[in-house]
């Protein structure tokens, strides 16, 4: 399989760039090489067996928010959104290769639990998850505050399945755990989330069983997700508008409509704004601080989905809230212009260098990781921003709990 899939990076690659080269937007479309990329970058994701929670989560990406929708809006819409495309081929196997270059090798330890410990570590996730169920309902909290009150104990909860998981390596376990993961998801899904951010329900979704499948293998395998991307896109576009009116609603609709956003950066040759290299710096502190309240920072700075909206449509007809996903490359298009690789570069080492960072810091656990790697479809679809605004909030309660196990491990051992 190594083989097949090497043989299909490199026949992605050379279409990409021939194809980018020797041939303008206009030509692309109508030449429909892109359907024959989208079949090889499919065929070279389902070609991966057992893989981690980051090469997954690149692949879902990139078969839900880019290969579908891509062949949808060439087909239906005539738009060309190959530079996104190989843009994020490039960019998520230049992380995927960082990965590798900057973690220190583990093997994937079997954490020491009591059996005291074990069943007392089972109580607290069923606190933690019962309040996720239920904390919003109690607290009558809607919006932003609601949604705090599950990540939260979310993330905390995801650090004691790992160490569950890990204790007792048993797929109907680990089965039976996730399920209850899932059912409260289900339950926060249909009391407490207003509709938006699907993107955010799938990582909730996705987060508990990239956990247990980081300590046993489930039998996940890329293959499975691209069999039933569309099932999974009616549903999710049936979630939000409670009809799927046609092919063009279900491919792309809000799963796609980054790559419309950023074909439209991308083709007009201005300069969107005056200060490109002090909005991207500005949003660029969001990927690490958008969690601070604005009361207690008035001058943050908005987020690039809702001021540009302005900047390049106007906000006639448009609701005074409303948002767009502007994708990662068409963001830092709009901020750089012919210099967007600058910024792009930064934010690659920047996600990177997190990244390691997290795990290096959870002392043996795979549930921080997962977090982050989960979160990545907020960052190719809307940004710096989007991957900020709810990250530290799951992965700082994490990295708590597993600090204070790890206390506790050390103060058993003296």
């Amino acid at each position: 399989m190594a083989l097949f899939r090497q043989l299909w990076t490199c026949s992605l690659y050379g279409l990409c760039l021939a194809e980018l080269i020797f041939s303008d937007g206009d030509a692309r479309v109508e030449s429909g090489i892109i359907y024959l990329i989208i079949v090889v970058l499919l065929l070279r994701s389902a070609s991966r067996e057992y893989s981690d929670s980051l090469s997954l989560m690149i692949v879902i990406v990139s078969i839900f928010l880019f290969a579908f929708p891509s062949a949808a809006i060439t087909f239906l819409l005539r738009i060309d959104v190959l530079p996104a495309l190989f843009a994020f081929v490039l960019f998520s196997d230049l992380l995927l290769l960082s990965r590798r270059l900057l973690e220190v090798p583990r093997n994937n330890p079997r954490i020491p639990i009591s059996r005291s410990s074990h069943r007392n570590d089972f109580h607290l996730l069923i606190t933690l998850l019962t309040w996720c169920a239920i904390g919003g309902v109690v607290f009558d909290a809607a919006g932003f505050f609601g949604l705090l009150l599950f990540l939260a104990p979310y993330g905390a909860s995801l650090v004691l399945l790992d160490r569950l998981v890990a204790q007792h390596p048993s797929k109907r376990y680990a089965a039976f755990l996730v399920a209850l993961f899932l059912i409260v998801v289900f339950l926060y899904t249909q009391f407490q989330w207003g509709g938006f951010g699907r993107l955010v329900i799938g990582g909730f979704v996705l987060a508990p069983v990239l956990v247990a499948n980081a300590r046993i293998d489930l039998g996940i395998r890329p293959i499975y997700f691209i069999i039933f991307a569309p099932l999974a896109l009616y549903v999710a576009q049936k979630s939000r508008y409670g009809a799927v009116e046609g092919i063009s609603e279900m491919f792309i609709g809000s799963a796609g409509h980054h790559l419309q956003v950023t074909h439209d950066v991308l083709q007009r040759d201005i300069e969107w704004i005056s200060d490109g290299l002090g909005t991207f710096i500005s949003q660029y502190l969001l990927l690490f601080l958008n969690w601070v309240p604005r009361e207690l920072w008035p001058e943050k700075p908005i987020g690039v989905g809702l001021w540009s909206v302005d900047t390049m449509y106007g906000r006639e007809r448009m609701g005074d809230e409303y948002s767009q996903s502007i994708g990662f490359l068409g963001e830092q298009y709009f901020y750089l212009g012919d210099l967007f690789w600058v910024g792009l570069f930064v934010v690659l080492v920047t996600l990177a260098c997190l990244r390691t960072a997290v795990s290096r810091a959870s002392y043996g656990s795979v549930a921080p990781v997962v977090i982050f790697d989960v979160n990545l479809s907020s960052f190719f679809w809307g940004g710096c921003a989007s991957f900020g605004s709810r990250f530290w909030f799951m992965v700082v309660p994490a990295l708590f709990i597993c600090w204070l196990f790890h206390r506790r491990s050390l103060a058993a051992s003296t």
